[in-house]
């Protein structure tokens, strides 16, 4: 299962390919964002998660990551740079925050080392 270690783990990685940690951000495919739900939840209370942070960067589900094999979550830590756009101001009347992750096809990462992912996690 997800443990805080795998998670530090990626943000450990980032760090050390020197990534822009104040850049930096979660994206979780449904699966990997359920079992980030589920991390370390005692009494309803989610030591991860704060609003739409976890661990203290901003996070966001899409079903455009893949799931890893056997239907489980896949949850990627890096700086995705502006590519994803926190907008709490369009769907204010709704009290919602609409997230916006631009998808890139058929590119390479510059720095591939500015994101670290986990597959499988249940």
């Amino acid at each position: 299962g997800l443990t805080a270690a795998n998670l530090f783990g990626l943000e450990e990685s980032v760090i050390a390919a020197g990534g822009n940690m104040n850049a930096c951000k979660w994206a979780m495919n449904p699966k990997g964002w359920a079992a980030s739900r589920d991390l370390a939840t005692v009494d309803s209370i989610n030591a991860f998660w704060d609003g739409q942070l976890f661990d203290g960067f901003p996070a966001v589900a899409t079903p455009n990551i893949a799931e890893g094999t056997a239907t489980k979550g896949d949850i990627i830590f890096g700086d995705f740079g502006a590519d994803l756009l926190v907008d709490p101001y369009s769907n204010a009347g709704t009290a919602q925050i609409a997230l916006h992750l631009n998808k890139f096809y058929d590119c390479e990462v510059r720095q591939a080392g500015a994101f670290a992912s986990i597959t499988n996690v249940a």
